[in-house]
């Protein structure tokens, strides 16, 4: 029975679509490039910028113990986030892409992250930062991210 509903869904399911190296290339510099300008608006507490991209499948957003289904909820945290913030700067030590498919990457990066805040003080923190993007009408959506950190010395 297991068999036969493995080749059942194998049969019915779309052919993986083949991808040259050029075209994989091109679809990782797209979400990278992507994924550092939402990155860089929410660096300058700009949240309704850095959502241009933001898709809306659940879940949106797991950090740490925090877990955001809706986009307008990630939105909210996000603003909530930066309002005690006067910005933030992620020095990335290592960063990849991969295309998974034509429609289909994600972006992994990883490095230091200092947040300043209004009342003078400064957190450090070494942050590990997944993003799943998909193409959807033409359009690439960040549709999860997930972001763990662990606080650094000061």
């Amino acid at each position: 029975m297991v068999a036969m509903a493995f080749a059942f869904t194998t049969a019915c399911a779309p052919p993986p679509q083949a991808m040259t190296e050029a075209d994989a290339n091109a679809v990782r510099d797209t979400v990278t490039k992507l994924e550092d300008a939402v990155n860089a608006a929410v660096d300058r507490l700009d949240c309704t910028t850095g959502f241009k991209a933001v898709g809306d499948r659940e879940p949106m957003f797991v950090t740490n113990a925090l877990l955001v289904r809706k986009r307008a909820a990630f939105e909210a945290a996000c603003n909530g986030m930066v309002q005690p913030r006067t910005g933030a700067v992620f020095v990335v030590d290592t960063l990849t892409a991969h295309a998974l498919a034509p429609n289909a990457a994600y972006v992994v990066r990883e490095g230091k992250y200092t947040i300043s805040f209004k009342d003078g003080k400064s957190d450090k923190q070494y942050l590990i930062m997944t993003s799943v993007w998909e193409k959807r009408d033409g359009n690439w959506l960040m549709v999860h991210l997930h972001e763990s950190f662990k606080p650094l010395a000061p």
